[in-house]
């Protein structure tokens, strides 16, 4: 049996588009989602101070003079900051 690449395409497309989709009997809403986030405690200075500790440790291990951190996850990982990215540092 030959297919032509047109009808491959279709025949793919439809099937993406068909698994992306949710069934309708199994979709859930949101409302069907408990929250996670109730007893989520903020990370304390102490955390802090240990995952710099534990850099300084690793870095000292390495051999590793210098670590630039730049605004985004990093930054917020090690102090709480959340300062957004832009196109300086």
């Amino acid at each position: 049996m030959s297919i032509s690449k047109r009808d491959f395409l279709k025949l793919t497309t439809a099937a993406g588009v068909a698994s992306a989709l949710p069934a309708a009997a199994g979709a859930a809403s949101l409302s069907d989602f408990q929250d996670m986030t109730g007893d989520a405690v903020p990370i304390s200075v102490d955390e802090r101070k240990a995952r710099v500790a534990k850099a300084q440790r690793l870095m000292t291990e390495n051999d590793i003079d210098a670590v630039l951190i730049e605004a985004g996850t990093a930054l917020n990982y090690f102090t709480g900051v959340r300062w957004w990215r832009s196109e300086r540092f």
